[in-house]
């Protein structure tokens, strides 16, 4: 009889296009022979366990198939048990793995009849895959609760009320996480919006013809999101983090399994998702999905391919550096090696397993990778000091995989690039989405105008210091290479410059440190434009303007740079920190002038070396 059942349970198993492995089965045979003589009839104490996890993981699917098969065959309907097999009802696992075979859905805690089968109908009918089952349980057994403490329960649909339904999302507004901690109003939310698809859904399929008209969803049943505190310094980590982090990346993948990768293989992936999070700035998504010919060399220029699902762009193009077009070509050398689970082929990341619907890397994967890295690095410092002059301790909780991208965000926002064209190098939909990372509280403003004032000089290069930050901002208008005090051109907000804007030939001219890099930029386009008229064969008086401006910007650049040599450790550190601040200050008011889109003050090499 056993011989005939695990032939009955390889035979479904084959039908679900699972995995046989050979070695299990004939180990999993060899243990039941001596123990049962029908698997189905067998306790669940009865069956061999303590061998390997796949041969124990493979006798307990086989009995699981069994003991389903005979209840269906004695009539049993499997929706009506308190526990749901999963299986039975056509769930799939979202992403394959050895640890992801689907337990039970115990729903004895919906007390409502009704509520309980019309969440059996949803996953029944729908197929959703285990994670979106999990959820659906979640909320309606939430649902539940708050029903079983109105008048009658909430047991006749038929008898529900409008404020029956008010309080199923009064007890979603206060909803905790599954481990007691506060969620955040959008996850409360994704939650509230699920139960209404669930209950959405069996209205459309005729299946609560008989429920009250009035238990229904209205404009007010949502949960509100939290206010953004303009002031909050944000999710971006330091860079002087990032440069510790690049300190222990030989720790990447220490302790993390994935699948029947070696431990050089893991390590070796998990190093490659840490570089092009940092590098690259895109999601944990995104890097998950990246397929592997997302490389593309266009005009001496290589490219970076990827989908934005969140924004339903496909086929989005990233310029890349050197290095980290090396950090793909090296993983993309591991992964030859790699034993890739069916399916996976296509994509830069396998997943752990062979079974599921998603065929490559995990979101969740990824930041199991970077937190237990974080927790395995010896020493994480933050840029705050204690009483005693030391500095406290990093929070390893903030290094996670989005982080990155808020840090790459914030990075380009703080070297001054123009909001338009950081929002094209992240791929925003909406403006208003990069202008959080351009954000300056007005404290944070005002002591960077108080420690720029005293560091203005004028065309020729002599301190003209403001005599406080109300005159910094309002005897002076901000213009592309500096700031002016001409009368007209300050009334007409920067707007009207009488010699159109060759400032460094200008009296009233009063260039500070803050505008370094795009005083750069300009001789680099003057000269570029000098070439031309040469090439043009241009008059002779356009040269040599060109060449008085080259001439007299060089002359400020190199004044302001002898200023910053003069300067103190630590003021020089004050003074480029207040640079900063302006600088996003004039990017996110579209003065930030052409920036070049290198990779602005990054710590460190690539090979892990920050030195």
């Amino acid at each position: 009889m056993a011989r005939l059942e695990m032939l009955y349970a390889l035979q479904l198993r084959d039908e679900r296009s699972q995995k046989i492995d050979p070695v299990a089965v004939r180990q999993a045979v060899a243990h039941l022979a001596e123990r049962v003589d029908s698997i189905a009839a067998a306790t669940v104490e009865q069956l061999p366990s303590g061998t390997q996890a796949n041969v124990d993981a493979l006798v307990r699917e086989t009995h699981r198939v069994l003991r389903s098969a005979f209840e269906r065959f004695e009539g049993v309907d499997p929706t009506s048990r308190d526990v749901l097999d999963m299986s039975e009802l056509g769930v799939k696992s979202l992403r394959g793995g050895t640890t992801q075979r689907p337990l039970g859905l115990d729903v004895t805690g919906i007390r409502q009849p009704w509520l309980r089968e019309i969440l059996v109908t949803f996953i029944a009918e729908t197929k959703p895959n285990t994670t979106e089952a999990r959820r659906g349980l979640r909320v309606c057994a939430a649902a539940s609760r708050a029903l079983d403490v109105r008048p009658g329960g909430g047991m006749d649909p038929a008898k529900l009320v409008f404020a029956d339904m008010n309080a199923v999302v009064d007890t979603f507004r206060v909803l905790p996480k599954l481990d007691g901690g506060a969620m955040s109003g959008k996850q409360r939310g994704a939650l509230l919006s699920f139960f209404f698809k669930i209950l959405d859904y069996n209205r459309a399929a005729g299946h609560l013809d008989g429920m009250s008209a009035s238990f229904a969803r209205h404009s007010s049943h949502v949960v509100k999101a939290e206010e953004v505190d303009e002031d909050d310094v944000g999710k971006a980590l330091p860079e002087s983090l990032i440069a510790q982090l690049d300190d222990y990346v030989d720790l990447l993948g220490q302790g993390v399994t994935h699948g029947k990768m070696t431990p050089e293989q893991v390590r070796a992936m998990a190093r490659a998702v840490y570089e092009l999070l940092r590098d690259t700035g895109r999601r944990p998504y995104e890097i998950a999905e990246l397929r592997t010919d997302c490389l593309e060399h266009a005009d001496g220029e290589w490219l970076l391919i990827w989908d934005n699902r969140k924004g339903r762009r496909l086929n989005r193009r990233l310029e890349l550096e050197r290095d980290t077009v090396e950090t793909i070509r090296t993983w993309r050398a591991v992964r030859d090696t790699l034993d890739l689970p069916t399916g996976s082929e296509g994509f830069l990341f396998p997943p752990a397993g062979e079974n599921g619907k998603i065929r490559h890397l995990g979101p969740e994967h990824i930041a199991a990778m970077i937190r237990k890295w974080a927790d395995n690095a010896p020493i994480l410092l933050s840029e705050e000091f204690s009483r005693d002059g030391d500095r406290v301790p990093y929070d390893r909780s903030l290094v996670y995989p989005y982080a990155f991208r808020h840090s790459f965000c914030q990075r380009y926002a703080d070297a001054g690039v123009r909001m338009e064209v950081l929002r094209e190098l992240m791929d925003h939909k909406s403006m208003q989405t990069t202008q959080r990372y351009y954000r300056i509280s007005h404290k944070r403003k005002r002591e960077a105008v108080n420690v720029m004032r005293l560091h203005t000089v004028d065309r020729k290069g002599r301190y003209a210091p403001m005599a406080s930050a109300t005159a910094y901002e309002a005897r002076s208008v901000a213009v592309v290479f500096g700031n002016c005090t001409e009368p007209s051109n300050v009334k007409a907000g920067g707007k009207a410059c009488p010699i159109r804007f060759q400032c460094a030939a200008c009296p009233f001219y009063r260039p500070d440190p803050s505008y370094l890099p795009v005083i750069e930029d300009h001789i680099r386009s003057l000269k570029a434009d000098k070439e031309m008229a040469v090439m043009m064969e241009a008059d002779g008086f356009v040269v040599r303007n060109l060449d008085d401006q080259i001439t007299a910007f060089k002359g400020t650049v190199e004044t302001l740079r002898k200023l910053m040599e003069t300067l103190g450790q630590d003021e020089r550190d004050e003074v480029e920190e207040a640079s900063a601040v302006l600088r996003k200050v004039r990017a996110a008011q579209g003065h930030g002038g052409a920036v070049a889109l290198g990779m602005p003050g990054f710590p460190g090499q690539r090979g892990g070396s920050t030195a």
